[in-house]
């Protein structure tokens, strides 16, 4: 049986026909000028005049519209890229200002905040967005919780004879390549050895910290006072105020107490004295 074809009398009615027929609809026309990314504008395309894509060089664009990195974003407004945790009250925002000053920001929802800074120059800041020197790093250890500390950690070698360390006491490295607890008893335990201070039971994986800021609680004997000296302890593992005394005892100071209860700027002296 042959099939009815209905007359037409134009070529554009045929084709108004077979769009009806077929549900065919015109493609929509693209908004904004060439190289805008296309959004859904109130059911329309639009073009985003801040976010473009350059075919020809591989490039994107935010807040310009000629970028000249593979990803280029500017605004003349703080930050210019900020992420943030699902939360929405934790998050870290970098920012590049007028002098080519790069800020990275991190904030958490309790109010305590974090910067990265670097100059043009090639002076970087920690803790501070005015750097003054190649490295200028600035240290508030107030918030630090008991037995906890940082700076400048180590990530090699065991506890005593090969096993764990306790977190907070005081150790030696000894000439087998192991973290031994140190005593001031006799100087062939910590009297001019490196000295560390375990951050947990694995140094490989914990780190033994060499020169920073630590939380003493449980492990400080004496009176605690700001500025005062803090030694290698006679007990071991242990820190105290006090010098040792008895003869044969070594004397090395390892720090200073800070202004903050427990904590002490740890540092130890490249010599000791052994009384006799």
């Amino acid at each position: 049986m042959s099939k009815w074809i209905p007359e037409v009398e134009s070529r554009n009615r045929l084709i108004a026909f077979l769009e009806g027929a077929l549900n065919i609809t015109a493609a929509p026309t693209p908004g904004g000028s060439d190289t805008y990314i296309q959004f859904n504008d109130a059911g329309i395309l639009g073009g985003a005049t801040n976010l473009v894509w350059i075919k020809a060089t591989g490039r994107l664009g935010v807040g310009t519209p000629s970028p000249d990195a593979p990803m280029e974003i500017m605004s003349t407004t703080t930050p210019q890229l900020r992420i943030t945790h699902t939360d929405t009250t934790d998050y870290a925002t970098f920012s590049v200002d007028g002098d080519g000053q790069l800020n990275i920001t991190t904030v958490d929802g309790g109010g305590a905040n974090g910067h990265i800074c670097l100059l043009p120059d090639g002076n970087v800041g920690i803790g501070t967005t005015d750097p003054l020197v190649a490295l200028d790093m600035h240290h508030n250890p107030t918030g630090l919780s008991n037995d906890t500390g940082g700076g400048d950690v180590v990530t090699f070698g065991a506890g005593p004879g090969g096993g764990s360390t306790t977190a907070g006491k005081l150790y030696y490295l000894a000439v087998d390549g192991q973290w031994e607890l140190a005593d001031a008893d006799a100087p062939s335990t910590g009297g001019s050895q490196l000295l560390a201070i375990a951050l947990g039971t694995t140094p490989g994986t914990h780190g033994m910290l060499i020169r920073g800021f630590f939380d003493v609680y449980t492990n400080l004997n004496g009176t605690f006072a700001a500025g005062k000296p803090v030694y290698v302890c006679p007990d071991s593992g242990e820190f105290d105020i006090d010098a040792p005394g008895d003869a044969g005892d070594f004397v090395r100071v390892v720090g200073y107490c800070t202004s903050t209860a427990n904590v002490i700027y740890f540092n130890p002296s490249s010599t000791y004295i052994e009384l006799a």
